[in-house]
């Protein structure tokens, strides 16, 4: 990683879009997590998606976002992945709304994003007691793996 861009920005403004178009131009893959969204709301908001698209038009590669506990939709856009909520991995609750998280890989090819794997997780903690089992894994082929 380019040294100085393993800092994060406390605010999604200009500046944090400058941040990323010089983070652009040294790295093949620019990840940017994002903190937002509203808690227990299964979909990404109209405010998330126009700044999700502003960041991978800006130069990002991969959104990671989390904040509403719960996984919301991925978004393919550009030559960019956006996964709006992973929801939850292990979460000291026992709360029965919360029953899945996601766990993500992207695999990469010469500065491009080629596949796509989410493996949905049971975060069930009546069930699972704070140990995450994989229930469901689907792949998305971007392009040529070759």
């Amino acid at each position: 990683m380019p040294r100085g861009y393993a800092k994060h920005c406390d605010m999604y403004d200009a500046a944090a879009l400058k941040k990323i178009k010089a983070a652009k131009k040294s790295a093949d893959i620019v990840i940017v997590s994002m903190h937002w969204g509203v808690e227990m709301e299964t979909h990404s908001n109209m405010r998330q998606q126009k700044i999700a698209h502003e960041i991978i038009d800006a130069g990002a590669t991969i959104i990671w976002g989390h904040h509403p506990h719960i996984v919301q939709e991925t978004e393919y856009y550009k030559d960019g992945v956006i996964f709006y909520s992973l929801g939850n991995f292990i979460f000291s609750h026992l709360t029965p709304g919360i029953l899945t998280g996601m766990i993500a890989g992207i695999h990469c090819r010469n500065g491009k994003i080629v596949r796509v794997t989410e493996h949905m997780i049971n975060i069930d903690n009546y069930r699972v007691l704070f140990a995450p089992r994989i229930i469901q894994t689907k792949e998305f082929v971007l392009s040529s793996d070759k």
